[in-house]
């Protein structure tokens, strides 16, 4: 009897295939996750991406995924839109954003020296991060792009590139001495799309940040709200939900008026001809993804024969610090 019992039954050893079956597909799936993961965007060109998945667990205490924040202080009906004013009041409270993320708009002079517009950008997230630290809160500032499709990059003395994204943040850091590790930058991206990808795929997602701000300029505003309320709604590999958004519109300073009307029209123009309509197709990630690298002219081989987008001087100069 002692024999008969150790010997499998049959429906022993079909519970024993279907224990196995089912931990092969648990790994499997988790496999396929971290494909996703990877596939979505994570091994773009952000030195910081790299830097965080090196730090492990020293770099988790600089960089939190939360710095306190109740995941139910927003139930969403606040609105999304602040003023200046607003959102320096509202980041010393409970509602204050775990990212404050700052859109570049243009080729720098030097380091530290971006355009007017940009500078007043950094100047409204660096107040922001500074009332809520004296509230005891812990805020990041990320600051987007490597460069526009409108001008040549500008490069330093050895030849290499100075992203607008550096740029910010180096004059964040010299003009008001904030501390570097509490700066993330995104040295990927060349257009708005592409802001918002890269800040979700390489640094947000990874970081599991809930709470994002995005602060820019008052005539960049509606298109790059309508850009990043569809890319960070598109489904992904990381099982996180973001908050809504919050936008902090900031003046359209260092612009001359046939330059800001030039720069309106183009985004007014931008916004339905390719933002909506694609933001009505593509709902996920991996889609998002396959539209930069396939169809986009700066993100693409394709584009690697497609000529430059024909705009004005006027437009042109606006692109770059003066």
């Amino acid at each position: 009897s002692e024999r008969a019992s150790a010997t499998p039954t049959p429906r022993r050893r079909r519970r024993r295939r279907t224990t196995f079956i089912h931990g092969r597909l648990m790994m499997d799936s988790r496999l396929v996750t971290l494909g996703a993961a990877f596939t979505s965007g994570l091994l773009g060109g952000s030195l910081l991406t790299w830097a965080m998945s090196g730090r492990g667990n020293a770099h988790k205490e600089q960089l939190p995924r939360s710095g306190g924040v109740d995941d139910n202080d927003d139930d969403g009906k606040s609105s999304p839109n602040l003023s200046e004013k607003e959102a320096i009041k509202v980041a010393s409270t409970s509602s204050f954003p775990e990212a404050v993320v700052v859109l570049g708009g243009g080729r720098p002079a030097k380091l530290s020296d971006p355009p007017a517009f940009v500078k007043n950008r950094c100047d409204v997230a660096a107040r922001i991060y500074q009332e809520a630290r004296k509230s005891g809160r812990r805020v990041v500032i990320v600051t987007l792009s490597a460069g526009s499709a409108h001008t040549p990059q500008l490069l330093n003395e050895g030849g290499r590139p100075i992203w607008e994204s550096a740029a910010s943040a180096a004059y964040i850091v010299k003009k008001y001495g904030i501390d570097p590790g509490d700066i993330v930058m995104e040295t990927t991206s060349y257009d708005t799309i592409g802001n918002a990808y890269f800040a979700r795929t390489q640094i947000c997602d990874p970081m599991g940040w809930r709470r994002v701000w995005v602060v820019t300029s008052e005539f960049h505003m509606p298109r790059t709200q309508a850009i990043f309320d569809w890319i960070f709604s598109c489904e992904g590999p990381f099982r996180h939900s973001y908050a809504p958004i919050r936008y902090v519109s900031t003046a359209n300073v260092g612009l001359t008026d046939d330059a800001l009307k030039a720069r309106k029209e183009k985004e007014a123009m931008s916004l339905a001809k390719h933002v909506e309509p694609r933001a009505r197709q593509i709902t996920t990630l991996k889609g998002v993804l396959l539209f930069l690298t396939t169809d986009h002219g700066m993100y693409s081989v394709k584009g690697l024969k497609q000529a430059p987008e024909a705009v004005s001087e006027e437009l042109k100069n606006s692109y770059r610090a003066s």
